[in-house]
């Protein structure tokens, strides 16, 4: 797919990946449930430099509370778990991931 990744695995080292000025990230794949980290804080910090940045959120369960949180954000994807690689190749094919975002 010609992507690579950087991880994070609570709320201290997520803001610190979208923030680093080098770090050219173009899309945010993360659980619904990070330590520390409400998913919603981490998707408003993204979008402070970018209002359309894409994200894709994995969760266990899609309930109608996060679908109604996210219904309407076409730069927000839902995936349940488990899933297979090429269901998350099309959620991450929704984005147009050929620039820089931030």
């Amino acid at each position: 797919m010609g992507h690579s990744a950087v991880t994070a695995t609570n709320k201290v080292e997520s803001f610190s990946v979208i923030d680093d000025p080098d770090g050219h990230i173009h899309l945010i794949l993360t659980d619904f449930n990070v330590p520390q980290l409400d998913v919603f804080e981490l998707i408003k910090k993204a979008r402070a430099t970018n209002e359309f940045f894409p994200v894709i959120i994995m969760t266990t369960y899609v309930d109608s509370e996060l679908t109604k949180k996210t219904e309407g954000e076409s730069f927000i994807a839902l995936i349940e778990k488990p899933f297979v690689l090429e269901q998350l190749i099309q959620k991450i094919d929704r984005f147009d991931l050929s620039h820089d975002v931030i």
